[in-house]
C-alpha cells in the first residue's frame, strides 16, 4: 500500500498508520509514499469508505451518494445517477416485513430474518466467525511459551464446528511460564476455555481461571487485565466461519495490535 507507515503498520513494528490523521471532526489526511490514483476510487467503494457518525449524531459515508439535511436520506452526487436519493427505513417489524408491505426496495435481512416468500433477490453476506487464542503476557517468552504449550487441533474440537486453521510456528526455546492467568468467558467459548486450562497445566503451569460473565469478561479485556483469553471476532473477507487461530504477538494476523 503506498499510504506512509502502512508496511510498518501491518508488520506489527507501529501500533498505527503514520500516514492517516484527522485533525478535526470534518477532515482526513491520507499521506502517500508514491502516487495512488485508484485512492480516490477505493474510498469511494462502500467497503472501503469512509463510515462513522456526525458530531450531531446523523450518519458519514462516501460514495456515490452523500447526507442531505435529513439525517435519514442520501441524495447523488451525479445528476446522472438512475436513483436521485436513498431514504433509510427502520421497519417496526423488520425487513422481512417491509418488503412485502412495499415500504422498500432493498433491505438488509438478519440471519433469522425469513425469506420464504418474498417477491425480490435476497443476497445475504453472513460475518466471518472466528475463535482466536489471544496471549497477551508483558513478556515475550512467556507470550510465545503460552501459544507453544497447547494443541489448536485438540481445543478446535471442544467446540461443535469448530476447525483449527493456523498453527504459529516455535520462534525459540520457549517453555509455558509457570504462572498464568486465563480468562474464560461463560457461554460458547466455556469448553474451549476448560480445555485450554487442562493443556496448560499439563504443562507444567499453575493456572489462575477467571471466569466471568460476558460483560464483566469485556471489560477485563478492555482494561488490560485479561492475558490470556479464548474471543469471537468477526470480519467479511471471506468463507472462514467456524475456524479457531492462534494469534502470534506482532504478527500481520495479530488480533489485537503489536502489543497483543
Amino acid at each position: 500500500m503506498s499510504i506512509s507507515g502502512w508496511v510498518e503498520y501491518v508488520s506489527g513494528a507501529a501500533g498505527g498508520v503514520a500516514g492517516i490523521s484527522a485533525p478535526d471532526e470534518t477532515t482526513l489526511v491520507v499521506q502517500l509514499d508514491t502516487a495512488n490514483e485508484l485512492l480516490l476510487n477505493v474510498l469511494a467503494s462502500p467497503a472501503f469508505g469512509l463510515t462513522g457518525t456526525t458530531v450531531d449524531g446523523s450518519l458519514r459515508t462516501t460514495g456515490a451518494f452523500r447526507p442531505n439535511s435529513d439525517p435519514v436520506r442520501f441524495v447523488a452526487v451525479s445528476s446522472d445517477s438512475p436513483i436521485a436519493a436513498i431514504d433509510l427505513v427502520n421497519d417496526v417489524d423488520g425487513p422481512a416485513a417491509a418488503l412485502p408491505a412495499g415500504f422498500v426496495d432493498w433491505a438488509v435481512l438478519g440471519i433469522d430474518d425469513n425469506s420464504t416468500g418474498l417477491d425480490a433477490d435476497i443476497v445475504r453476506q453472513a460475518l466471518d466467525l472466528q475463535v482466536a487464542l489471544v496471549a497477551r503476557q508483558p513478556a515475550e517468552k512467556d507470550r510465545l511459551g503460552t501459544l507453544d504449550a497447547v494443541e489448536s487441533l485438540t481445543l478446535a474440537n471442544s467446540v461443535p464446528g469448530l476447525t483449527a486453521r493456523f498453527v504459529p510456528a516455535a520462534q525459540g526455546d520457549y517453555t509455558s511460564p509457570a504462572s498464568i492467568t486465563v480468562d474464560v468467558p461463560l457461554g460458547a467459548l466455556l469448553p474451549l476455555g476448560e480445555v485450554l486450562v487442562a493443556q496448560l497445566e499439563a504443562a507444567g503451569a499453575s493456572v489462575d481461571v477467571v471466569f466471568a460473565e460476558p460483560e464483566d469478561f469485556a471489560a477485563r479485556m478492555a482494561s488490560g487485565e485479561a492475558e490470556v483469553f479464548p474471543v469471537i471476532i468477526a470480519g467479511g473477507t471471506g468463507p472462514a466461519s467456524g475456524v479457531l487461530r492462534l494469534a502470534v504477538p506482532g504478527a500481520i494476523d495479530d488480533v489485537f495490535g503489536p502489543q497483543s
